[in-house]
């Protein structure tokens, strides 16, 4: 039996789909890696902007505390608006990136603030914010490793759950 001339033409145009088929399948699961890298991304951003605002609160808290001068104080609480706004913003994304735990975090340490600020003499110690603001600190650095390693191993995860035989060409598993 030799290979004629319409079957070597259907026998091409099929490698043809089949290898179109592949390379589509290569490009959607790569689209979505992208998607994820960028989401992880975003969250660690945010991770980095609430440890930013934490220490900066940490510093206003203990420069107010040493403040003998009007106008140290003034420009602290000046400073600590700014940081507020900043922690607010913060909580808000983290919430929408699904960070529960840095979150909570992030708002217990803004609790102590809110209620150190609204006193007229300092009820915690230098210790106590510092240690707060460790606690603060160390959950983000867990959620960051959380986040790192989430989304690590999930492309190769994909392509072989897109190869496994069974499965209809072109589906990618959801994220």
């Amino acid at each position: 039996m030799s290979l004629t001339q319409p079957w070597a033409t259907v026998i091409a145009g099929g490698l043809a789909v089949t290898a179109a088929s592949l390379a589509l399948e290569g490009v959607l699961l790569n689209i979505q890696y992208q998607r994820h890298a960028a989401r992880r991304d975003r969250a660690i951003e945010q991770l980095f902007e609430a440890v930013g605002a934490i220490e900066a609160v940490t510093n206003i808290m203990i420069v107010v505390r040493a403040a003998h001068s009007p106008k140290v104080a003034e420009v602290s609480n000046l400073k600590a608006l700014e940081s507020i706004e900043r922690i607010g913003v913060v909580l808000g994304r983290l919430s929408l990136l699904g960070l529960s735990d840095a979150s909570k975090a992030t708002k217990s340490f803004m609790d102590l603030f809110m209620a150190e600020s609204q006193q007229a003499s300092p009820n915690f110690t230098r210790e106590e914010i510092v240690t707060a603001r460790k606690s603060a600190v160390a959950k983000l650095a867990e959620a960051r490793q959380l986040v790192e390693t989430s989304e690590r191993g999930t492309f190769w995860r994909r392509i072989r759950d897109a190869i496994t035989p069974g499965r209809p060409m072109g589906h990618i598993p959801p994220a």
